[in-house]
């Protein structure tokens, strides 16, 4: 448990401390930290380059070091024994990572040079692994994309039937008009009517050959494939090994585990979402669901093939 350093409110006592721990080992780099904090929070205006320089002959850069040090370590008690060089090393860690960081490698035992070899590993997988998760994500985004356009393309189908019913109910009202018009010997209400029938006809037309279109891209068929059996849930013993694998990786930085980590997890909700499309199409569409689910079943045994 971090115990709390009483902190001066004297200039003058801070400059003498600050000089005494700087003698001392890099374990006193927080405790450097702190009293800069509180320096340059009493100084006037203007000060604060003229204090460090003529006072504790620190740097601007040097000064921002330890203030960041003890403001990002103060909680992390491992920290006490580490050489400065160290320190500064796992600065160069995302804050959130740092806990578990040091918590996972032997930083105590470690060289400068190897600290500073495996942070860089760890930020070069963090790298490709925040890449690949942007990568799923474009994925995800695209995905949503196809289904949001194949959700327009339903509705804009459910109104071409719509118009359809419209205008075939008006082309049997002007049927209707057009023969009473007819036995009545009015011609140019009849004239009129057989203009407005041609016209409803032709719109009726169109309405179904774009209904025959939309129905066409809606219904297309998928690549004929061979069927095999489909497996639904990650079984319990592999989800297991597969979080084992995971916390290895997470501890020894291998990059190709963790994309592989992120590329499991991607696969398993798709695969989910794929059966629940799948559910959708049967009770729509029996005939095509047919089709779907056996081109569904022949990419997998694809897939089993190429592992």
């Amino acid at each position: 448990m971090e115990q709390n350093v009483l902190i001066s409110s004297d200039i003058d006592t801070l400059t003498t401390e600050i000089l005494i721990l700087k003698q001392q080992t890099a374990q006193h780099i927080i405790e450097i930290g702190k009293r800069l904090i509180a320096v340059k929070e009493k100084l006037p205006h203007g000060e604060w380059g003229k204090w460090l320089e003529e006072k504790v002959d620190f740097s601007y850069r040097q000064a921002a070091r330890f203030m960041q040090v003890a403001n990002e370590f103060s909680n992390v008690p491992t920290l006490a024994g580490l050489s400065a060089s160290k320190v500064y090393a796992l600065l160069d860690l995302p804050r959130e990572d740092r806990e578990e960081f040091i918590q996972s490698n032997p930083v105590d035992e470690m060289t400068t040079r190897e600290l500073q070899q495996t942070v860089k590993e760890k930020n070069e997988a963090l790298k490709k692994l925040k890449a690949t998760e942007q990568e799923l994500q474009r994925e995800k985004d695209h995905s949503k994309t196809l289904s949001e356009s194949y959700n327009r393309l339903e509705g804009v189908n459910k109104k071409h039937y719509e118009k359809s019913e419209q205008l075939r109910k008006e082309l049997e009202d002007l049927k209707t008009q057009l023969a009473e018009a007819q036995a009545s010997g009015n011609s140019d209400l009849v004239e009129q009517l057989q203009g407005k029938l041609e016209k409803t006809d032709n719109d009726l037309a169109n309405s179904n050959k774009r209904i025959e279109e939309l129905e066409r891209q809606l219904k297309e068929k998928p690549i004929e494939t061979t069927a095999v059996e489909v497996i639904e849930k990650v079984p319990d013993e592999v989800q297991r090994e597969l979080d084992e694998l995971r916390e290895k990786a997470k501890q020894n930085n291998n990059t190709a585990v963790l994309k592989y980590s992120v590329y499991f997890d991607s696969l398993v909700k798709g695969f989910q979402n794929l059966l629940s499309a799948l559910t959708d199409i049967k009770e729509s569409d029996p005939e095509a669901h047919g089709r779907y689910k056996k081109a569904t079943l022949g990419l997998i045994e694809k897939m089993t093939e190429r592992i």
